[in-house]
């Protein structure tokens, strides 16, 4: 709700975020029902602020919801398009791979210049199944730095788990399913999920 105030000092809702103020005006910026931020004006002199003023900034404050709220859908709509070809990259990238040694290799060039560049890459199982081995074309991290041996202690062996939230919960289920093809056991888990049950996959 908007808040108006006289004397600030006196409201138990007030913070100070300043010494010497004494009237507020602050209005909340509303996209439908969901609250994305307020106006907040504040002033030295007492009631300083009229129902003119509040009038005002409540306009100021729909039309500059308004501005973010498209800012926003923009965005998501931009990341949409990119995500969209990158999964129509990813097809096409496998059905040109010769072995799975080199989809995984043009599966780290796409996914890791256009999401992820300065880390990203896949770790194989050993062919005992108690290791995840780091693949050479892992980006960002050189074999000096990651462990060569990272050890499984029978968690996972046999198959691979691809993680991710948000956007990229479509890309992940995507390599999942493409490791899937090409003979290599993978799943997809979200994170936010694994609490509640999904942790038992692994």
């Amino acid at each position: 709700q908007i808040v108006r105030s006289g004397d600030v000092s006196h409201d138990p809702r007030y913070t100070q975020t300043y010494p010497g103020l004494n009237s507020g005006l602050y209005v909340p910026m509303k996209s439908g029902m969901r609250v994305i931020g307020v106006v907040s004006i504040e002033s030295e002199q007492p009631n300083a602020f009229s129902e003119a003023d509040e009038r005002l900034v409540t306009t100021l404050a729909a039309q500059a919801a308004s501005a973010l709220e498209n800012a926003r859908l923009f965005e998501e709509t931009r990341q949409s398009v990119a995500e969209l070809e990158i999964l129509h990259n990813i097809a096409i990238t496998q059905a040109g791979a010769a072995d799975e040694n080199s989809l995984i290799e043009r599966l780290t060039v796409l996914i890791g210049e256009s999401l992820y560049p300065d880390n990203f890459g896949f770790l194989l199982m050993s062919k005992d199944g108690d290791f995840l081995l780091p693949h050479s074309s892992y980006r960002g991290v050189t074999v000096e730095k990651i462990s060569a041996k990272i050890p499984l202690q029978g968690s996972v062996a046999g198959r691979v788990v691809v993680s991710g939230m948000g956007k990229s919960v479509h890309v992940g289920g995507k390599i999942a399913a493409t490791l899937s093809s090409t003979g290599t056991p993978a799943f997809f888990m979200h994170p936010a999920e694994s609490s509640h049950g999904d942790l038992g996959m692994i």
